[in-house]
C-alpha cells in the first residue's frame, strides 16, 4: 500500500511540474522572420524575398 502510495505522489509532482512549464509558442522565438507578401506568386519570387529581406528586423 505504501508503495502505491509513493507512485501517485511521483505521478502527481510530475503532472504538476509539466503543467507549470512555460509553453513554447510562436511569439517566443528569438527573431521575427520577414512575411513573404502575397502578391508573389511563385516559389522563386517568394524565395527570392526571403532570402533578400532574413535580417532585416
Amino acid at each position: 500500500m505504501k508503495k502505491l502510495h509513493n507512485v501517485i505522489i511521483r505521478v502527481a509532482v510530475v503532472m504538476i511540474a509539466f503543467m507549470a512549464a512555460p509553453r513554447m509558442t510562436a511569439q517566443d522565438t528569438y527573431f521575427q522572420l520577414p512575411i513573404v507578401p502575397d502578391s508573389l506568386q511563385g516559389l522563386q519570387p517568394r524565395v527570392d524575398y526571403l532570402i533578400e529581406h532574413y535580417w532585416d528586423f
